[in-house]
């Protein structure tokens, strides 16, 4: 039992760091819904114009809980690390894990061709059209080699006397043909080769070559001109190239992307640029949605004279929003920009080792942190966490939906990482390393935490596919999503996503059921507005099973979606009744109290028919009374379909003979037979006349227990 606690507990800490509001509509949203492309002032805006940003001032909430301290983290973080590192832990969740794997493969042999027979008879509806969100994916590498090398080659042949670059020493400006000439390079001659942005097979475990790769033809340089947004330029070619792949995004229709945009911290002037960048290249499009990743490079400006110190960059990269938030009206392009944003992202190389850990809480705060030396993970999280969620409350005042923490995680690096990430994140990318810490894995999956994985990406820089955990996660029950990552280094096609969903169904063997139901965990995870979630999956989405499908919408199968809340349930009811102590029973179940009687000075024994889940009882009772000698026998077996849900369930007679060991203690005016009687009709009493149901298909167990000698 002290596992379930343990793991209860884990639970609640994180309840405590995850803020929820009330929903409302989004200004981002147009009232006559989503498929309209323009709308009044506030309404979703298009690349035809943007209207003026609505600005809706509220009182804000009476009771709003205080964001924890860092020494309220430091000690949640400790709980959890306890936990993972508990053997008692770690064994239970590993075989509750490999339990739900079986459990998923069992389910698949006996239903997977009802689940298939559901989605052909949805007419009109396929996995091509569907909605698919790509959830991760880096803006300045969204688009493909060929893509980028065809719009450089256009770029070089339109605009070769355009003045790109001013260089920094002497101030002489160059053209972009002065450009190409000074690397000795030939835009006409070159090919997808010669780019050389493509990462797979030369950048596994090198993350510092990685990030080369973002130099088309290995020259920084002509990153600044094409894939940047503050240059000579003002960003007006990565515009234009941002356009042409909404367009694209636009063709293809079912396709949407959050895309990754940085802001480094290195001076307040970064949010002003980038909001007038996006709004006045009318940068805005249904299929698409901005995340603000702030890489992990304080080292970096600290060195440089930048910043004064960890808390300058913070104020950096937050102050410009809470002035946006407070004043939308002196700020109206920031204002207009951020509701177009969804979330915040926290990027690097996880697998360099800080200096510094978070143990003993004897860090500086960021005001203090003036050494050149990076924080740790986890302290970049606190932090960062700390401001998203004191801005979420002026944003919720001002009308603007609040914005997730989505970080990278589990890339790479310390399993601390994905232990402070379940505390403070809605979401994570990657998650990869979840499969070395059974104890968080089973906390995510009990508590559904989206994990966008990109099996391409791993594949080139960390992991190869063989040992991907994205099918094993799949399977559990993990609310896992495919995303790209950066099409530009992974991919070959213009449809990098499909890339990634037919490797993982070649790879993995995963029929068009099990590609649908990833689908929609990417519409679920991502940071689209309600309105065009309940356009895409139906009005009901957030409800849990059938109840919140709509076959029309989403193609998956309704006995699909009905296993994975019976399992997470049943997963949630074992761990309530265990540490309860009691076993509960479907609604309008009785079990009949018994005369039991003592069969021996220190044991009591009583048989029990039930009709229902044998196994799954005797594991409960087995569970219940610690030591004692269940056995069970079927006598007979009927299998039929429960009404309306095409789910095969199995109803047979039971007759489980329970020994069970009274305490020893006793009460001194009792004799010994006296005080296991009532012990034992104490514990038989506590399984309840009456429970609540726990399923959507009752069983109707009726037990009696009857007096052995």
């Amino acid at each position: 039992m002290r596992p379930l606690q343990t793991l209860a507990q884990c639970l609640d800490l994180r309840d405590v760091w995850q803020e929820r509001f009330a929903h409302r509509p989004s200004p981002a949203v147009v009232p006559e819904g989503p498929s309209s492309r323009r709308g009044p002032t506030g309404g979703l805006y298009g690349a035809e114009g943007t209207p003026e940003p609505l600005f809706r001032p509220e009182k804000p909430p009476l009771l709003i809980s205080p964001i924890p301290s860092v020494r309220k983290f430091l000690s949640s973080l400790k709980e959890i690390m306890t936990a993972v590192q508990n053997p008692a832990c770690k064994s239970f969740c590993y075989r509750r894990l490999r339990y739900l794997e079986e459990k998923f493969t069992l389910h698949t042999m006996f239903n997977s061709s009802a689940e298939l027979q559901e989605t052909r008879d949805n007419h009109h509806r396929d996995f091509y059209n569907v909605r698919k969100v790509d959830t991760h994916v880096h803006h300045a590498a969204c688009m493909n080699q060929k893509q980028l090398l065809n719009f450089i080659r256009r770029k070089y042949d339109e605009e070769g006397d355009t003045i790109v670059h001013v260089l920094p020493t002497g101030g002489a400006a160059q053209t972009l043909k002065d450009v190409f000439s000074s690397m000795g390079l030939d835009a006409y001659a070159a090919s997808v080769d010669c780019l050389g942005v493509h990462a797979l097979g030369s950048c596994f475990q090198r993350f510092d070559l990685f990030n080369q790769k973002y130099n088309p033809f290995g020259q920084r340089t002509l990153r600044d001109v094409f894939l940047k947004t503050d240059n000579h330029l003002r960003g007006r070619f990565l515009a234009e190239l941002t356009r042409e792949v909404i367009k694209d995004l636009e063709d293809r229709r079912y396709q949407h992307m959050e895309w990754r945009i940085s802001i480094y911290g290195s001076h307040t002037e970064e949010w002003s640029r980038l909001a007038a960048w996006v709004v006045d290249n009318k940068l805005t499009s249904v299929r698409v949605r901005w995340l603000i990743q702030v890489p992990r490079l304080y080292y970096v400006y600290r060195t440089r004279g930048g910043v004064r110190s960890f808390g300058h960059l913070l104020e950096n990269v937050f102050g410009p929003l809470f002035e946006a938030a407070s004043n939308p009206e002196k700020h109206p392009k920031i204002f207009t920009f951020l509701q177009q944003v969804v979330g915040w992202d926290s990027v690097d190389d996880e697998s360099h080792v800080s200096k510094y850990t978070m143990e003993g809480g004897d860090l500086p705060p960021p005001e203090l942190w003036t050494s050149s030396d990076n924080p740790p993970y986890s302290y970049w999280g606190y932090y960062m966490y700390a401001n998203i969620r004191a801005l979420n409350r002026l944003l919720y005042i001002q009308g603007v939906r609040p914005l997730a923490f989505r970080p990278h995680c589990g890339e790479a690096g310390s399993v601390s990482h994905l232990a402070t990430m379940f505390l403070l994140a809605k979401g994570i990318n990657h998650g990869i390393l979840l499969k070395k810490s059974p104890v968080l894995q089973y906390l995510f999956y009990l508590q559904q935490i989206g994990i966008a994985m990109s099996p391409l990406s791993n594949n080139a820089l960390f992991l190869e596919v063989a040992k991907n955990p994205l099918n094993l996660f799949f399977k559990i029950g993990l609310n896992v999503s495919l995303s790209t990552d950066d099409p530009l280094m992974f991919h070959f096609t213009d449809e990098p996503l499909l890339e990634e969903y037919s490797l993982a169904a070649h790879h993995w063997k995963l029929t068009p059921v099990d590609l649908c139901e990833l689908a929609r965990n990417s519409v679920l995870q991502s940071g689209y507005e309600d309105e065009y979630k309940a356009h895409w999956l139906g009005p009901q989405f957030r409800l849990p099973g059938k109840r919140g499908n709509c076959m029309r919408q989403s193609n998956v199968s309704d006995i699909r979606l009905q296993y994975r809340e019976d399992t997470l349930r049943d997963e949630l009811c074992y761990m309530h009744d265990v540490l309860a102590l009691r076993l509960a029973f479907p609604e309008g179940a009785t079990l009949a109290e018994a005369a039991v009687a003592a069969s021996s000075s220190n044991a009591v024994s009583a048989n029990l028919a039930a009709t229902g889940d044998g196994d799954g009882t005797t594991t409960q009772l087995k569970t219940l009374f610690p030591g004692a000698l269940v056995k069970s026998s079927h006598a007979g077996f009927q299998k039929r379909r429960a009404s309306g849900t095409g789910r095969q369930d199995c109803r047979y007679p039971v007759n489980i003979h329970v020994n069970i060991h009274a305490p020893a203690a006793a009460a001194a005016s009792q004799t010994p037979a006296d005080s296991q009687k009532l012990t034992a009709r104490a514990l038989l009493s506590s399984w309840g006349t009456t429970a609540t149901a726990i399923g959507p298909h009752p069983k109707c167990v009726e037990a009696a227990a009857t007096t052995l000698s």
